[in-house]
């Protein structure tokens, strides 16, 4: 998992403890954390939890310690843990404040969990600390996005841009913010980009809106139908469907997919607005 670092990683940092155990109890420690390691990709999150706290109460002066910290605070995450997670988080934080690792941890649980203004600090510590690492610059954005704040999120997608040109959180990124700006022509290069490596609902759906803008009354029936049987209970593919029957000039099926879409959780108001004369 991403957020998990490796033994591998540990073990470079062991050999920089001034204060060294002996050789059989550092093979112990390190055994502990690779078993700790697997356990986390088997998924059995309970167990690594268990043996990521033996190993730090095994040498409590390893330096390794600070990064099964981190690691231990992920597994608590995603246990679903996350008030506890967040406190080891804070404490991993409050040891090694510069650690971008631990920032982007704690950051995601932040997020998560409802506390955007504390996950977007902790986005700006990283690339305060690290200016070259392109995440930061996708989740602030983001943020700034669900918040209005269009110019913001667009100087960060443009350094995303920058540091990542032809990754898919820069696709995604600058998809969402052209759509939200009614630049479809342009949203639709980078939708183009993410369907060519990942063929998702949701992907085509946005494409799908971005074609009805422009009038592409026939590429957008291709990404309904294809997006349609890759997630036939998707009430906005519906309500787009209902959208492309109107302009097709066929009020009947349009009223039908309209209602579809709100069977399937697509707000009456938001179904009427787009379907209105």
């Amino acid at each position: 998992m991403k957020y998990i670092l490796s033994i591998a990683i540990i073990l470079a940092a062991t050999f920089l403890n001034p204060v060294r155990a002996d050789i059989a109890g550092q093979g112990i420690y390190l055994r502990i954390v690779d078993d700790a390691d697997a356990a986390v990709k088997a998924g059995d999150f309970a167990k690594a939890e268990q043996l990521y706290m033996e190993a730090m109460q095994l040498q409590p002066d390893n330096n390794g310690n600070i990064l099964l910290l981190s690691n231990l605070g992920m597994v608590r995450f995603y246990m679903g843990n996350d008030s506890l997670a967040l406190v080891t988080l804070d404490e991993a934080h409050s040891i090694a404040p510069k650690s971008t690792t631990i920032l982007l941890n704690r950051a995601r649980v932040r997020l998560v969990n409802g506390m955007a203004a504390e996950a977007l600090e902790d986005y700006e510590l990283v690339s305060s600390i690290d200016p070259d690492q392109p995440d930061p610059y996708f989740y602030k954005g983001m943020i700034e996005l669900s918040g209005g704040l269009l110019d913001r999120a667009e100087a960060d997608f443009t350094r995303l841009r920058e540091l990542d040109p032809e990754g898919d959180n820069t696709s995604l990124a600058w998809a969402r913010l052209l759509v939200i700006k009614k630049r479809h022509s342009e949203a639709i290069s980078y939708l183009n980009r993410l369907i060519d490596h990942e063929k998702s609902s949701d992907y085509l759906a946005s494409r799908a809106l971005c074609h009805l803008m422009i009038g592409n009354l026939g590429e957008a029936a291709e990404d309904i139908a294809d997006g349609l049987a890759l997630a036939p209970d998707d009430g906005m593919l519906y309500l787009y469907r209902a959208m492309l029957n109107k302009r097709r000039y066929q009020p009947s099926q349009a009223k039908a997919d309209g209602n579809k879409a709100v069977e399937l959780g697509v707000k009456r108001e938001v179904v009427d607005a787009l379907l209105k004369n």
